[in-house]
């Protein structure tokens, strides 16, 4: 079979920014007659060739309602759309690094900016009221950045017609202002961390073709979050959307399918290691791909996901919609005998063994995630920061221990110094070891099984091991108790109490197993 190239060559020949003309050419875009680009080179002493071209043709570019713009050098445009004043302006008042050329001026103080000293032109983002936290990359190019750029108000524009034909159906009485979107119908997501908009979205699950139609897919670059985070979340946002919707995890873009790819999602999984195409979509296989990658499943699951034949959208699903972190998926699937019936909710109600069984592990997995993640967040200011910007803590599983249940095994983890105070965990019994790197056990039983369980587990652990048990220990006035924890810590192990009740992990867990199992429609 033989395809001809003449495509190719004509594409390669092609001026660069011949949709952008066309944009331009039906008034969805506004130019300006262009000025002097050289006037730049006062402030540069060599400005990228990409650059020159783009303001000898278009001086400076305006969205079709004029209330986003792209700075330039106009003849007869407005004084605040000139790029060298800009640049002169903000190298006065806020210390702009001498290498970036501004060209879009952004809400919050942001503003995106051209490497002037880079040949290929990319574009950065940077934060004027916190210049020292460095540059988010946005986009490789110039051209990558203003064809996204234009794809960006595209897809608002998309949006919010959606909404507009919304509205008018709800005044006409064709349909009720409380009616909810099904799964097959084009349904408008918007994704914020407070304020702030991360993404905007428009998708549908195709039921014909069997898989998720994104028609917008919008992204924003912010300084206050770490780069491709709101990649990130958007994807894993219509990921779910698609395992909910009880179909594959198989995408297309585009309303009739053959859509372009955004270059910022494509950009993201290039970096993980998949390799998307310009226009289309991807199979259920590359889906769960992405889906793992973008919930963050510790590189130990994805690699025990096979092994274990759990459903990867599943085990995904479970981690974004936020029942389990992924330390604790991890945990589960090492730890627990039957690690589907607590993902996928299929635990029976009258089989109450197994179910206590299942909430065994579940406590430990609980416990040992929200210690990982209180101590990746211990020099943090605030506990709400992005997930992006914590300090990975490396989660080593051991093997399990001879004559112990397997959630005894342990788990080595490495610690800042005085961790019990700054973690605010009560040491109950020993003293905090000296290594960083500490083999944590957890004991996730009630008060009453503690005394004849810790002396067990006492007996087949080293000294310099760490015990974590549930606040209820903390509490607790029972004699048995303290003489369990004073054993302990004469044999040189330290044993620490979690901020969470038995009860609480109880509870935490049942409503994750409820979701679970009405997860998918």
């Amino acid at each position: 079979m033989t395809t001809s190239r003449e495509p190719h060559q004509r594409q390669q020949n092609a001026s660069p920014w011949t949709g952008i003309d066309r944009a331009v050419e039906r008034g969805k875009l506004h130019s300006f007659p262009p000025g002097d680009p050289g006037a730049a080179g006062v402030l540069f002493p060599h400005l990228p060739r990409a650059w020159i071209d783009w303001v000898r043709r278009y001086g400076a570019l305006a969205s079709g309602d004029k209330r986003r713009y792209l700075l330039g050098s106009p003849r007869d445009g407005p004084a605040d759309l000139d790029a060298v004043r800009t640049t002169r302006v903000l190298r006065l008042l806020n210390r702009l690094p001498p290498d970036l050329l501004p060209i879009e001026l952004l809400p919050e103080r942001q503003v995106a900016c051209v490497i002037a000293t880079d040949e290929r032109a990319p574009v950065v983002l940077l934060d004027l009221d916190n210049i020292d936290a460095g540059l988010v990359p946005w986009a490789p190019t110039l051209t990558d950045f203003v064809y996204e750029w234009y794809s960006d108000l595209s897809s608002i524009a998309a949006v919010l017609r959606h909404l507009e034909k919304q509205e008018r159906a709800v005044r006409e009485g064709r349909r009720a202002k409380d009616q909810l979107d099904r799964p097959g119908d084009w349904t408008i997501t918007r994704l914020c961390s407070e304020d702030v908009v991360l993404a905007v979205l428009r998708t549908r699950h195709n039921r014909v073709h069997n898989r998720q139609d994104i028609s917008e897919f919008a992204t924003a670059a912010l300084t206050s979050f770490a780069p491709g985070a709101s990649v990130r979340a958007a994807l894993c946002a219509v990921l779910s959307d698609a395992y909910r919707a009880g179909g594959p995890l198989a995408a297309a873009f585009g309303e009739q399918g053959d859509g372009q790819i955004p270059g910022s999602l494509r950009r993201w999984a290039a970096a993980r290691g998949i390799h998307l195409p310009r226009r289309g979509g991807w199979d259920a296989g590359t889906g769960e791909r992405l889906y793992a990658l973008a919930t963050d499943l510790t590189s130990a699951t994805r690699g025990l996901l096979p092994l274990d034949g759990l459903s990867t959208g599943a085990v995904c699903f479970a981690v974004a919609s936020g029942m389990w972190q992924p330390l604790a998926v991890e945990a589960l699937m090492r730890w627990s005998p039957h690690p589907e019936r607590i993902l996928t909710g299929a635990i029976g109600v009258t089989n109450r063994l197994s179910w206590m069984v299942d909430q065994q592990v579940s406590r430990t997995a609980l416990t040992v995630a929200a210690m990982k993640r209180r101590i990746e967040r211990a020099d943090q200011r605030s506990a709400s920061d992005d997930d992006d910007t914590a300090m990975p803590v490396e989660a080593v599983f051991l093997d399990p221990i001879a004559g112990a249940d397997a959630c005894l095994s342990g788990v080595s983890l490495t610690v800042p110094e005085g961790y019990g105070a700054r973690l605010g965990w009560a040491v109950l019994a020993g003293a905090e070891p000296v290594a960083r790197s500490v083999t944590v056990h957890v004991l996730a039983v009630e008060n009453d099984l503690l005394p004849t369980q810790l002396p067990a587990l006492a007996e087949r652990l080293p000294a310099g091991r760490l015990i974590v048990v549930p606040a209820d220990a903390n509490s607790s006035t029972d004699l048995a108790v303290t003489e369990a924890l004073d054993a302990a810590g004469a044999v040189g192990l330290t044993v620490l109490a979690s901020p969470d009740y038995t009860t609480t992990l109880d509870s935490t867990c049942d409503a994750a197993v409820l979701r679970a199992r009405t997860a998918r429609t």
